[in-house]
This record gives structure tokens, sequence and C-alpha cells, in this order.
């Protein structure tokens, strides 16, 4: 009888622990089921922002390229440029293409580079000042729309000068080799023209405030290219490089020539470059042919396209020659 009790207690013993066994298989199952579903579901995901990844960055590429198309063709069309030719006026320029891209969120900027002042041309070949191009950067240096500090619009110009120019003697207040060599962290005077307006940050005088600005203020890269002949173009030029055309020039002159400029009933004057004659106020003044054009060479095309979550920027810089047009610059981020 007991023999009995102790084979049953055994098999008793046997189905708990069985049932335990089997329990806990269910769980790892259910936990590795569980796992390569979750698995699955992240491939899933990740294969689709990639497609979407690719089609934004597609998309982000097609605008330039259409960009460029409107830049070439206006070239060839127009002997000026200004905001009323198609790569200026993109959204009824390119209303009819936007049907090719309905699952993107697009958005395409063109920017002529004459909207700014080219840093280079502040010197001649022989590394001596362009005057005309000095006085330009005095100006807009002592405006007061930018963050100097306690710095000296004229010690700034000496360094850029001194960065470009190709003598290791210092200009005034500027800095060459031996000033940058006794840094804490030392580097070079490039003793060349700049390849990047972020190369002015290198630069004795020229803090990160001064190069970015803030609500208030504008900021060196807002205001230098590298690229282009140093003229302005009057069709395109913000407020703030319309006032350094001339110390004549005040806030409320810059803003009457740019409400003119953007008035259609004037489209057709703006290919002669005395335009400016006709605004009110401006017709007593004579600006140098040597800073102002109604033309631009170069251009920047930035183009944005997002497809969910995945968004893509493409940008170039391009020079619109008479065959045809160059890119000198490409960027995807």
């Amino acid at each position: 009888m007991q023999g009995e009790k102790d084979r049953k207690r055994v098999i008793n013993n046997q189905s708990g622990i069985a049932l335990v066994l089997a329990v806990g298989i269910v769980a790892l199952l259910t936990v590795v089921a569980l796992e390569f579903q979750r698995f699955n579901v992240l491939q899933r995901a990740m294969a689709t922002n990639f497609e979407n990844s690719i089609r934004a960055l597609a998309v982000a590429r097609s605008g330039v390229q259409i960009a460029l198309a409107l830049i070439d063709k206006d070239g060839k069309d127009n002997t000026s440029d200004s905001y009323f030719d198609p790569w200026g006026n993109l959204e009824e320029s390119i209303d009819d293409v936007k049907g090719l891209f309905n699952e993107a969120e697009w958005e395409l900027k063109v920017v002529p580079a004459n909207a700014r002042l080219n840093i280079n041309k502040l010197v001649d070949k022989d590394g001596k000042f362009v005057q005309a191009q000095k006085d330009l950067w005095l100006r807009i240096l002592g405006s007061g729309d930018l963050l100097l500090g306690d710095a000296e619009p004229e010690d700034i110009i000496n360094s850029i000068k001194d960065w470009i120019d190709p003598d290791d003697e210092p200009t005034g207040f500027g800095a060459e080799e031996d000033y940058y060599l006794g840094l804490a962290k030392p580097y070079h005077c490039k003793n060349a023209p700049l390849t990047t307006t972020s190369e002015l940050l290198l630069i004795k005088g020229i803090t990160p405030q001064l190069f970015l600005g803030d609500e208030d203020h504008i900021g060196l890269q807002q205001i230098a290219t590298v690229y282009g002949s140093g003229k302005i173009n009057l069709n395109v030029a913000p407020a703030y490089l319309i006032k350094i055309l001339s110390p004549e020039i005040d806030e409320d002159m810059a803003e009457d020539l740019i409400k003119y400029r953007d008035d259609p009933s004037h489209e057709d004057e703006l290919s002669n470059p005395s335009w400016y004659k006709n605004v009110p106020g401006w017709g007593t003044l004579n600006l140098p042919d040597n800073i102002i054009t109604v033309k631009s060479e170069y251009f920047k095309v930035k183009s944005t396209a997002k497809v969910r979550y995945s968004k893509k920027v493409t940008e170039a810089i391009v020079h619109r020659e008479k065959k045809g047009i160059k890119i000198i610059f490409w960027k995807e981020s």
C-alpha cells in the first residue's frame, strides 16, 4: 500500500514538472513569436523609411534640375534678372510640375549670388584693396545692422584683406601668419581667396555673433558670398545692401526702391541699370557702374522634399554661362 502511494506521488510530481515545463515552453515560444513579430514590424518600418528617404532625395534632386532649367532658359530669353523671372516666380513656374511629386511636401528656392557681396572682390589680384568694394563693406559693417561688439569696421576689413592677400605684412590692426600661429590652437593664415563664407569665422575679429547675427541683427553669413563679380543686382538686393550703395541712401529710400521694383507695372524698366532714377527721391543719385548691375551669373538653389517622416535637402551653386549651366557646388543632406 505504501509503495502504491509512493508510485502515485512520483507520477504526480512528474506530471507537475511536465506541466511547468510545458507552460515554460509555451511562454518561451510566445516570447519568441512576439519578438519575431516585433522584428518584422521594425524591418517593415525601416524598409518603408528607406523607401521614403529615397523618394524624398529623388524629389529634392529633381527640384534642383527644374530650377536649373528655368535659370538656363531665362538666360537665353532675357538680358536682366529679377524676381519676375521664372526662377524668381516659382509658385507660378512650377505649378504644372507639382503634380509629379504629389506624395511629397516640396519647397524650392533660388537666390542670385549678387543679392550678396562677394568678399573675395575686396582685394585685387595684387593683394590691394578695391576701394569701391572696401567702401561697401565699411558701410555695412558700420550700419548698426550687425553685431560688431567692440570691434572697429576698419580693423575687421584689414583682417579680411590680410587673410586674402598673398603677403605676410599686416594691414593696420589686421592679422597675418604670426597672429594665427600664436593662438592657443594655431593655424595658418590662408593668404588666398575664401572658398566658403564659413572661413570668415577663422579671421581675427569675426565672432560667431558677427557671423550668425541674432533676432535683431543680420549676420555676415546673410551678407557675404564667394561668387560673382562683386556688383550688386539692384533687381534682387535686400534693403540692407541697397542702403550701402551710397551714403545718401537711407532706410526709407531703400524701401521705396524695393516697392518700386516689386510693382509689376515697372517690370519692363528693370533691364535698364539706370531704372533706379525713376524711383521718387532717387533722381539725383548717380550710382557707379562698378558696383551695380541688373544681371546675375551665379545662383544658389535649395530644394527641400519631405515624404512622410523622411526629409532631404539638395543645394547647388550654379554658374550660368553663355554655353549653359555649370554646377560648381552640390550638397545633399
